[in-house]
């Protein structure tokens, strides 16, 4: 998007890049609303497993293992907190913990192994206690405030993330942390078809967009075009783009989209399929694809034409001794991080050449 939009500039001088402006955010305002109308929002621990497994890459275990974490924190009112700890001591209590001392025997358990501490509630200086002793004595605790159901009890075929050595560990709690992230942003925003389904739909609505001038409608056109880029990338590659971007368009199931890899159970190899994104579970949660577009689009609202001109110099300022056996205007040979080809900037009458 951005390459296109700062080719339109540097090779259509009349262009006014204001108004251009302009059009890309008349577009952009549209996109997010239109996404925020099309997300579907989520609440079972089915379609949570769902996002979980789809946003790290097809792990069905871990997608479970999350949708079930947030369930048990759901019925305890509580927040997920990602801590790696190694066999920890785990103390429960079902009201506020005010005792100092109480705290103290804690800690002195943390000199030896890793702790968590759950409690309804904490005396602020008994959590600056804990802090304090976290900082200054490097002890493993982690304190929780939540509402404890006393009947509370933790399975023993759950909330267990491991590795067999510190490195599989950290990439494994990096999967964890990615795959709770996009259940939560689910929850919160909802979630969109996948596949570049959600963009190509949300690029519809821009056909209906009024525009001031011929130069707002540039602006615009940048965006649609980006927008219909992932649909174009899957099927290129599937070597069907024409027929599959075609009937998506024009088509009103906004769930809809095309399976590159769908295989089929026939001949078992891979025959791309028009599925239902939703049910097949590719799909993405709402708030990332909003991040993501933000993301993409506003370097292209940012952009203007640069004052200055870059070109190649044969010419050298420094120091260094002209290279052997060539002419005195060569460049001087090549040494340390010095460039091969110096580039010298000038002032210039709006051009980036």
């Amino acid at each position: 998007m951005c390459n296109e939009g700062r080719n339109l500039l540097l090779e259509n001088a009349e262009l006014d890049d204001t108004e251009i402006r302009k059009g890309v955010q008349m577009a952009v305002d549209s996109v997010l609303e239109n996404l925020s109308r099309s997300a579907q929002m989520i609440s079972t621990s089915e379609e949570i497993a769902q996002v979980a497994t789809t946003s790290i890459n097809g792990d069905k275990d871990i997608g479970a293992l999350v949708a079930r974490t947030i369930e048990l924190v759901r019925k305890a009112e509580g927040h997920i907190f990602i801590t790696v700890f190694s066999h920890p001591h785990i103390y429960f209590f079902t009201e506020k913990l005010s005792d100092l001392n109480d705290v103290l025997s804690l800690l002195e358990i943390a000199v030896r192994n890793p702790l968590l501490i759950i409690a309804e509630d904490f005396d602020d200086y008994l959590l600056d206690t804990i802090i304090t002793r976290k900082l200054t004595a490097g002890i493993k605790v982690c304190a929780i405030k939540t509402n404890v159901p006393p009947d509370l009890f933790i399975p023993a075929d759950c909330l267990k993330v491991g590795g067999t050595s510190r490195a599989d560990t950290s990439k494994k709690k990096s999967i964890v942390t990615h795959a709770v992230n996009a259940a939560k942003a689910a929850i919160e925003q909802g979630i969109v078809p996948g596949g570049g389904i959600a963009f190509l739909n949300a690029s519809k609505v821009l056909d209906k967009l009024q525009t001031a001038n011929s130069d707002q409608k540039i602006g615009i056109q940048i965006v649609q075009n980006a927008l219909k880029m992932p649909v174009c990338t899957i099927a290129g590659t599937a070597e069907v783009e024409g027929s599959v971007v075609g009937k998506l368009l024009g088509q009103d199931n906004p769930n809809l989209g095309y399976h590159a890899t769908k295989v089929d159970e026939k001949c078992f190899n891979a025959a791309g399929e028009f599925v239902d994104l939703i049910k097949e579970g590719i799909l993405d949660p709402l708030k990332v694809v909003r991040k993501v577009f933000i993301g993409a689009t506003w370097p292209v609202v940012a952009v203007r034409r640069s004052p200055v001109t870059f070109r190649r110099s044969r010419r050298w300022s420094g120091n260094l001794p002209a290279r052997s056996g060539g002419d005195s205007d060569d460049l001087p040979a090549r040494s340390g991080n010095f460039p091969a080809k110096p580039m010298v900037v000038q002032q210039s009458s709006g051009e980036v050449r």
